[in-house]
């Protein structure tokens, strides 16, 4: 019998990617909130938030640390991943994450972030680290109001 473990997910990032070296590869780590949304019992309309981490790995979680920011739309594809760690009581905990990877990893949604030409984005920050001390606070596509982002 076979099986299949895939996710797409269509969301906002709610923060700035983080991006280290895990020995030869990069990896880059982010979250992203997804809506549902429905008519109560009352007859209002609801929205259920759901937050999800998400890991990319090699030259795709390069390009993410560099041109993903806080409230850029994304696709991504990939894999659930379940795993168990202990916290500083030594009790067993749990966390599900989606790795990016072999169904297509990550679609970028909307604009370059500042609109510049090639050279602009070549000499863009690579790094959170970077980008704040570079003081960009830049958004891809169309402005985004405080009713936007989902926090």
């Amino acid at each position: 019998m076979a099986s299949l473990n895939e996710v797409r997910l269509l969301g906002r990032l709610g923060r700035d990617p983080e991006t280290r070296q895990a020995g030869s590869s990069t990896v880059c780590e982010f979250s992203i909130a997804t809506d549902y949304k429905y008519k109560s019992k009352t007859g209002d309309y609801e929205t259920e938030t759901e937050w999800h981490r998400i890991t990319v790995w090699g030259k795709q979680a390069e390009a993410c640390g560099r041109y993903l920011e806080k409230g850029r739309e994304v696709v991504v594809r990939g894999r659930i991943k379940s795993e168990k760690w202990q916290d500083k009581e030594g009790k067993d905990r749990y966390t599900t994450k989606i790795v990016a990877d072999n169904f297509g990893g990550v679609l970028f949604l909307g604009g370059r972030q500042d609109g510049g030409d090639q050279q602009q984005q070549e000499d863009r920050p690579k790094t959170t680290k970077e980008r704040r001390d570079w003081g960009d606070n830049t958004t891809a596509g169309q402005p985004l109001g405080d009713d936007d982002i989902p926090f």
